[in-house]
Formats: C-alpha cells, structure tokens, sequence
C-alpha cells in the first residue's frame, strides 16, 4: 500500500517554494554521492542503513532550531550562489534574446522622434546584471540615458537589494542611468507600480523568467499587465519576451482577448 501525501504551499509562490527547498535537495544529493562512493569502495551498505536513520532522526529534531529567519538565509544563499554564476560563467551569445533586447534599446534611445524621458522596465531583474549590461552598453556607445526612467522588477526583497548593490558598485552608471527597484511580481505589475502603467516605452523580461509562470492564466494575466503597462500614444512600445532561447515582441492590438 502506497501512502497519498499532498503538499500545499502556503503564503508562498512556486518559484520561493522551490528556493526554501534547496537546502534540502543538496543535502539529499552530497548524502547520496558520499554513500554510493563509499558503499562502491568498501562493498558494505547494511551498516549505512543505521547511519542513515540515526542522522534522519538527527536531522528531524535539529529543525526545532528552525525560525523566521531561516528561509530568509536560504533566500541570501541562493541570491550568492545565483549571483557567482552571472557575474563569472554567463556570456550572452550573439544570437541570444539579450541581444536582441540590446537591439532594442538601442534603437529606442537612439531615435530621433523620440519625446520626452523614455520609460523601460526590466521585468524579473534578478540580481540586476542584465539592465546594467544594457546601460554599460549605452554609456561605450555615447547615448543619452540619463532622462530614461528605468525600473527594475523582482518579488524578491533580498535579490533586488542585491541588484541596487550590483548597480551601485558602478557609481558613473547609477548617475547616467538610475534605477527604481520594485518588488511586485508579475501579475501585480500595473497595480503595485501604477508609475509605469500606460507610460512604458521598453519592457524586457529575460531569463527565461516567463517560464516561471506555470499555468496558462498566469501567462494570459501577466500578458494583459503588459498590456496596460505599454505606452498608448506611441507605435514604438515594444514589450520582450526571452523563453527557451526565443524571444518575441508583444503587440497588443493583435491579440483581441487583450
């Protein structure tokens, strides 16, 4: 007989369920690899069917020590970890969704028609690393930003703190082109960041941070914020989105749902 178990997060989204969960997957998979090498080398296994239920048990009681504080630490360690892996191993290819994003802005900045500051929201900004490579850009090509009303997006306090001290670390950039970090997510966008609603001239979302929606609904709705978020009165709005390497421009006039 196979027991029914049912997991219900509570007060959480799926994507932070998944980080206050990774402590555990990492002890699970170290645990794993140390036995089976050791059980591989010595040819016993009987006597680790002991140690592992005294460290199970051990392990159990330890989460008394558990308290408010202790998904908040698995968020900063997860923040690091993510954090070594942009900064020192990820290198946007020349065909990747971040150059075309860069293709984007550049094309907007650029324009001669333009009026007025231009509003671009960097939507899941993660650590920050992406609107600041965009900016860095920018500044070694001699394009005005300073009057962009920039905006970095994350639900996630501890990530968006470390995406102001990312930008900060670049004092000449966070003068020729500031940003406002928000914490809302996606289907909170227009009403928890009214500034940008109806206002936004660029609007990116890489990372494959769409993905992160799980169901159609949250999909649609997050389309239909984007929708109000996109500047009215301009044929320029662009609105882009990176999944699975492919990135696709929003026009919401072509959905008629939207």
């Amino acid at each position: 007989m196979v027991p029914y178990q049912r997991y219900r997060p509570l007060g959480t989204s799926a994507v932070k369920s998944g980080i206050n969960t990774i402590p555990m997957v990492l002890a699970l998979v170290i645990s794993a690899i140390l036995s089976g090498g050791i059980i591989t080398a010595t040819g016993r296994y009987v006597p680790w069917m002991f140690v592992s239920t005294i460290l199970m048990s051990v392990g159990s009681g330890l989460t008394i020590t558990f308290d408010k504080q202790t998904a908040a630490k698995a968020e900063e360690n997860y923040v690091d970890f993510y954090d070594v892996h942009v900064a020192k191993f990820w290198k946007p290819r020349p065909d990747s969704g971040i150059q075309l994003i860069w293709e984007a802005l550049q094309t907007l900045l650029s324009s001669k028609s333009r009026e007025g500051p231009l509003t671009v929201v960097d939507m899941g900004t993660g650590t920050g690393r992406i609107i600041k490579s965009l900016f860095q850009n920018a500044r070694a090509k001699g394009m005005k930003t300073l009057d962009a009303k920039s905006y970095g997006i994350d639900p996630g306090l501890v990530i968006l703190q470390r995406a102001k001290e990312t930008l900060e670390a670049d004092q000449e950039l966070v003068q020729i082109a500031p940003v406002e970090w928000v914490s809302t997510d996606a289907l909170g966008l227009t009403t928890d960041s009214p500034e940008v609603k109806g206002v936004t001239d660029f609007m990116f979302f890489a990372g494959g941070g769409f993905n992160h929606l799980l169901s159609a609904g949250e999909q649609l709705g997050f389309l239909r914020e984007v929708a109000k978020a996109l500047r009215t009165d301009s044929p320029n709005a662009t609105a882009m989105i990176v999944f699975l390497g492919e990135s696709i421009p929003f026009d919401d006039g072509q959905d008629s749902e939207l």
